[in-house]
């Protein structure tokens, strides 16, 4: 107990000897297991994935990380590969300590096959996607709430969900919207996010949390 190790005495013999209790309490630390995965392309062809984090990410310098996989694109079918791994490297270059735009280019640029090498996700990293909307009749079909002109400032939230606009079924009331089109609403007042919204013509990509 804490007790016992605030008293225990410093010399080698206490340490020895300490009970076994305090072994057993013992947790060994999680080892990451890695997976490998070997992308096939023709010439420039999309890989299917895209990336998050990385240092100078609009978003926080977080760890690279697959933010969101295509279906049935070359990616997602080695069945390796899980949207939210974290990247350790790109065709044998560590990545760990990439900025956000030189990952995306030595990606953009690998040679067939990428060799990309993945862990689990951080725990520690927060649930980010990328939901991309195309405008229906409609409109994007959502409403928010929030902002900062509020006291306390509030996160920009979604309000409500319309059955007949785009974005039924891919997002919810509650979730917290991080940036539109890469431009972050951490400081927007509810009526200036709205705007920028209003400003997307036909397509408009949210970075969710």
């Amino acid at each position: 107990d804490n007790r016992s190790l605030d008293n225990r005495s410093l010399d080698n013999r206490s340490l020895d000897n300490r009970s076994n209790t305090s072994s057993s309490n013992y947790v060994k630390p999680k080892v990451p297991v890695l997976r490998t995965a070997n992308l096939y392309r023709e010439k420039s062809a999309p890989l299917g994935l895209s990336l998050g984090g990385g240092r100078g990410w609009p978003l926080g310098s977080i760890p690279l990380f697959i933010s969101s996989l295509t279906k049935f694109g070359i990616a997602a079918r080695t069945n390796v590969l899980k949207e939210k791994d974290r990247i350790v490297s790109i065709n044998g270059t560590n990545v760990e300590d990439f900025s956000h735009e030189d990952a995306v280019n030595l990606l953009r640029e690998a040679t067939s096959p990428v060799t990309l090498v993945v862990t689990d996700p951080d725990e520690n990293r927060p649930d980010f996607r990328m939901v991309k909307l195309t405008r229906s009749v409609d409109g994007f079909g959502f409403s928010i709430v929030g902002g900062s002109d509020n006291n306390p400032p509030l996160p920009i939230t979604i309000k409500q969900v319309y059955e007949t606009g785009a974005a039924f079924g891919k997002l919810k009331r509650g979730d917290q919207i991080i940036s539109v089109n890469g431009r972050s609403v951490e400081d927007y007042t509810r009526e200036n996010a709205t705007s920028l919204l209003k400003a997307c013509t036909e397509t408009v990509t949210l970075v969710i949390q």
